[in-house]
């Protein structure tokens, strides 16, 4: 790697780690991700770095991982701890950051070409809240999801505290976005007789989640956890499903209903490699 010594944050060379909550990643075509582990799975990954941002430790600590084939033109910008939390705006920052080129959109198509058989996808509709999208992302990793589809009105999977929240599980899946996911799940139907479950805490249409198959090719379906699934998903579903809860208590925060979904699909579609997790 290129190794450079930034003693000014005003640097123009680290500019794109400053003001990073109003980065736009359809214009600038980067996004940043940050911490120890974060970048461990990002250094393991074929993600195109632009450049690092680090303090001395973890030179140290990664420099394995940056000597390896690939890295040599890699620009990393060392800066001392508080120098970098002048650069975030805030203290406690682990100290590490890499700008990382937002990868080309990838079509269900060519997705496709890498999945199980049979394949396990989800799908999430209308959520916007970026903890719940990267919490998602990781539990789709935990628990054996090929690929996972976001749609246009789902925030940006790449956005910072998504990565963050992800803790690099990002870097390990298949990210689909795609325009509709009403024309996708038609395209699953048709072309691999996906069956789609969509997830719901309503009790008057769905059924508990122990009563519905899931070998085969499936796909489950996430919705925003106000108003919950659009109508017309609700329609071409093959199965509606709940987790039957307490009275008490009206939903799950749909991170968590995602962890106990999959988990429960992976047991019943696997049991042999959940016994050995």
């Amino acid at each position: 790697p290129i190794i450079r010594c930034v003693k000014d944050i005003g640097d123009s060379r680290i500019s794109i780690y400053r003001s990073l909550k109003g980065k736009d990643l359809n214009k600038d075509g980067v996004f940043i991700a940050e911490g120890q582990r974060v970048i461990r799975a990002l250094l393991e990954s074929n993600f195109e770095i632009v450049s690092i941002l680090m303090t001395d430790k973890w030179l140290q600590v990664f420099k394995e991982q940056l000597s390896r084939e690939g890295n040599d033109d890699l620009p990393i910008y060392l800066i001392t701890q508080k120098e970098i939390e002048r650069v975030v705006g805030f203290s406690l920052h682990q100290g590490i950051m890499a700008a990382v080129r937002v990868p080309a959109e990838l079509s269900l198509e060519d997705a496709s070409r890498h999945w199980s058989s049979p394949h396990l996808l989800l799908a999430i509709n209308g959520l916007r809240d970026t903890e719940n999208v990267g919490l998602i992302i990781r539990n789709s990793v935990a628990f054996g999801v090929d690929t996972v589809i976001v749609d246009r009105d789902s925030c940006n999977p790449y956005l910072r505290r998504v990565v963050r929240v992800s803790v690099g599980s990002i870097f390990k899946i298949l990210v689909v976005r795609v325009f509709s996911l009403l024309d996708t799940f038609k395209w699953l139907k048709q072309r691999f007789r996906t069956r789609i479950i969509a997830t719901t805490p309503e009790r008057d249409y769905s059924v508990p989640v122990d009563k519905i198959d899931m070998s085969g090719d499936i796909c489950l379906v996430f919705g925003n956890e106000d108003r919950g699934l659009d109508k017309e998903l609700i329609n071409i579903a093959d199965s509606t499903v709940r987790i039957p809860i307490s009275d008490d208590i009206d939903s799950l925060n749909v991170s968590c209903a995602s962890a106990i979904f999959l988990q429960l699909a992976a047991l019943r579609r696997d049991p042999q490699r959940m016994s050995y997790i």
